[in-house]
């Protein structure tokens, strides 16, 4: 079983970027393991927490911020500090063609235009 009891699914190099998922990375493996699907993805949603956590953090949002937030609310917090930091960041090949970043919310103001369609 490829997947039982490792915390290394997607490489050291994830771990040690972040270190407070290693647990889900077993935890979701296990589950997969034991062909426990829906329990996989609830450990890998709290996976994907840990990044977006990560993520306020480098750009300088305070824990308090966040805490106690839905994802949604926690992207409406996010956006504009990557927009921002997109409109002061240097020309480069990247930001000429689009490729990078937020560039502003559908008419609800709730999902940005770059980012794929979600059903609401």
């Amino acid at each position: 079983m490829p997947y039982l009891n490792k915390s290394d699914l997607f490489g050291q190099a994830v771990n040690n970027k972040f270190p407070s998922a290693v647990d889900e990375f077993k935890s979701a493996g296990n589950c997969i393991a034991a062909n426990l699907n829906s329990a996989a993805i609830f450990h890998l949603m709290r996976v994907v927490e840990c990044g977006l956590n990560t993520l306020a953090h480098s750009l300088g949002i305070q824990p308090q911020q966040i805490q106690h937030k839905t994802w949604g609310q926690i992207l409406q917090i996010v956006e504009p500090k990557i927009n921002d930091k997109i409109k002061n960041a240097p020309p480069s090949e990247e930001s000429e063609n689009e490729t990078i970043g937020v560039q502003g919310g559908d008419s609800a103001g709730s999902q940005p235009k770059s980012w794929p369609a979600m059903r609401r």
